[in-house]
């Protein structure tokens, strides 16, 4: 693992440790939550949800570094595993790309969705708490395989919702 990822590590540890996820900010109307490397996401309201995108990206780019080096580690005994930790590594890349599209094509890398009812919060809040995750390189092949599935579907729900939203403003 790189430095800058165990320093990542550390943090999200703190988090997950039982450190207060949710902090009122503004008079206890907006509420947002922190995750690895600053990535935040902000609620406003009943209706609309602010989604900082660099925060996923960022997290899905330390994901396929955590890949590389767990396809890296696979010896060659292991070269049908190898080539589908390449496929991971190609649709994770490709999930980032999106993301990377959705912030470019607003111009912001916070987009503002709306009618988000509290089944949608949740499950965009779920979603960024998937990515906030690292694959190390001892874990177990088929634990791994449920993890990119999740990572997968979780950077989908977050590039659908984010694309039909509106740049910060």
């Amino acid at each position: 693992m790189s430095e800058n990822h165990l320093q990542d590590t550390e943090a999200s540890g703190q988090l997950r440790a039982g450190a207060r996820r949710w902090v009122a900010a503004g008079g206890g109307r907006t509420l947002r939550v922190v995750g690895r490397e600053g990535a935040q996401r902000e609620m406003v309201g009943t209706s609309e949800m602010k989604l900082d995108l660099q925060g996923p990206i960022d997290n899905l780019r330390s994901i396929i570094g955590d890949l590389e080096v767990y396809y890296w580690e696979r010896g060659g005994r292991h070269a049908c595993e190898r080539y589908q930790i390449g496929l991971w590594i190609r649709q994770i890349n490709e999930r980032t790309a999106l993301l990377l599209e959705i912030l470019l094509h607003m111009r912001s890398r916070t987009v503002v969705v709306a009618d988000v009812d509290p089944a949608d919060r949740e499950a965009l809040e779920n979603a960024a708490n998937v990515l906030d995750r690292w694959i190390r390189d001892d874990e177990p092949f088929r634990d791994v395989i449920g993890h990119v599935a999740a990572i997968l579907s979780a950077a989908d729900r977050i590039a659908l919702r984010a694309a039909g939203g509106r740049p910060e403003d």
